[in-house]
């Protein structure tokens, strides 16, 4: 009952999954951490197109909102 299994419910029940989500995550991350433009994340994360498809999806149906306000509950506990 982490983020992680929170964000996977918010997304399995509006999409179906054909790829792991790690990679997409972590590509997600990386494009926060280097600032870099979409097209330049690293193929390692997958297509770019697809990590900002969850970016995207994501950002609209709250689960960043959710992740952050978990964390920062996390650091004040």
């Amino acid at each position: 009952s982490g983020v992680g299994s929170v964000a996977a419910r918010g997304v399995a029940a509006r999409v179906t999954v054909s790829v792991p989500l790690r990679p997409l995550v972590d590509g997600v991350r990386y494009w926060a951490w280097a600032g870099c433009p979409w097209l330049d994340i690293p193929e390692r994360y997958g297509r770019w197109c697809r990590v900002y498809a969850l970016f995207a999806c994501w950002q609209v149906i709250g689960v960043w909102e959710w992740i952050e306000s978990a964390l920062l509950a996390a650091t004040e506990a």
